[in-house]
């Protein structure tokens, strides 16, 4: 069943999950918001100057996608910045971020690519060529899990081989994506709101 809360913005960006609470960053407001997951209240809230794209929970920070050309911002939860990093090469179409570990997911929109690289150094691991317009990602064990909003779709590939796996259709223009260990939230950059949803088709 879907479940779908107000976004506090109207320029829907990242969403992240650190375990009780949802994230979320807004470009409009370049704000990172702390959200009850079941009401959509705002918790409290993070300005970030810059923000751009995605967002992810990397175990005791949060990291943003800010700037153009796209580098990494570093956040603390309880408020202050931690540091930068550049991503290189330099880029404006990095979409997606989802740290797993001590790894860390990038999705670029053109060409459609799924990187692996190390979270320290953000030195490349593996390559995966996609299809579609990458928004945003999440990833799951053995799967990275991405929104393309052009085509109201959500995709699922396998972590190793870029496989595609399961492919989702789903109302409005996704962006953002998060998992929060039984269901898959998506931003809908239409609707300004955050969905919930079962993740029907995408697993295996």
């Amino acid at each position: 069943m879907e479940h779908r809360i107000p976004a506090p913005g109207t320029h829907l960006c990242g969403l992240a999950w650190d375990g009780t609470t949802l994230w979320h960053s807004d470009a409009g407001t370049a704000t990172i918001y702390a959200l009850d997951p079941q009401t959509g209240t705002v918790r409290f809230s993070l300005r970030c100057p810059g923000v751009r794209t995605d967002l992810t929970w990397a175990g005791e920070l949060l990291v943003q996608v800010i700037d153009t050309p796209k580098r990494l911002c570093y956040l603390r939860p309880t408020g202050g910045v931690a540091g930068f990093q550049p991503v290189e090469p330099p880029t404006t179409v990095l979409c997606g971020l989802e740290a797993s570990g001590d790894q860390l997911w990038l999705g670029y929109e053109v060409p459609p690519t799924i990187q692996l690289r190390d979270l320290e150094t953000l030195t490349v691991q593996r390559e995966l060529p996609v299809e579609g317009r990458i928004a945003g990602l999440t990833c799951l064990p053995n799967l990275v899990i991405y929104a393309d909003h052009e085509n109201s779709l959500i995709r699922s590939v396998d972590a190793i081989s870029g496989e595609i796996v399961g492919r989702l259709k789903v109302s409005g223009s996704p962006t953002g994506l998060t998992w929060d260990g039984s269901r898959l939230w998506y931003c809908d950059y239409d609707s300004h709101e955050i969905c919930a949803i079962e993740p029907d088709g995408l697993l295996r």
